[in-house]
């Protein structure tokens, strides 16, 4: 595999892990339907950056848009969001089998407000930086 494929699908594997799972947050990447997961999930993206660690290794961002149910208020986002930084931002690097880690650096948050697509919910939205680094 190319150097972008390692990386999504490094980032990708931290939300397939069991400690991910404890946390029973629905998370998909952002080219999945959502039709049918309900008024509380996870929608993830990757957007590499411009400025390579080096030559095997990107920094980038972890994009996760936040639904949940529209009209109780900003709680629950945030709780959610407060989830994210306890499991992303521990301290700790993301290490795979491949030789490769991920560490996150820091993180925004943002509550963007009533989903156009389903008025039902509200979006908000987590980013996370990170440094992916491949053993030479």
């Amino acid at each position: 595999m190319g150097k972008f494929t390692n990386i999504m699908t490094d980032v990708f594997s931290i939300f397939g892990s069991p400690e991910w799972a404890d946390e029973k947050l629905k998370t998909v990447p952002s080219n999945f339907s959502t039709e049918d997961l309900g008024n509380e999930f996870l929608r993830i993206s990757i957007q590499l950056g411009d400025s390579p660690v080096n030559v095997s290794s990107m920094s980038g961002m972890l994009i996760v848009d936040i639904f949940s149910a529209f009209g109780v208020g900003p709680p629950r986002v945030t709780a959610i969001a407060d989830i994210l930084d306890a499991y992303l931002l521990r301290g700790v690097s993301f290490s795979y089998a491949s030789g490769s880690t991920t560490q996150f650096l820091t993180s925004s948050f943002a509550i963007i407000g009533q989903d156009k697509d389903n008025p039902v919910l509200i979006q908000a939205q987590y980013v996370a930086n990170f440094n992916h680094y491949v053993r030479s």
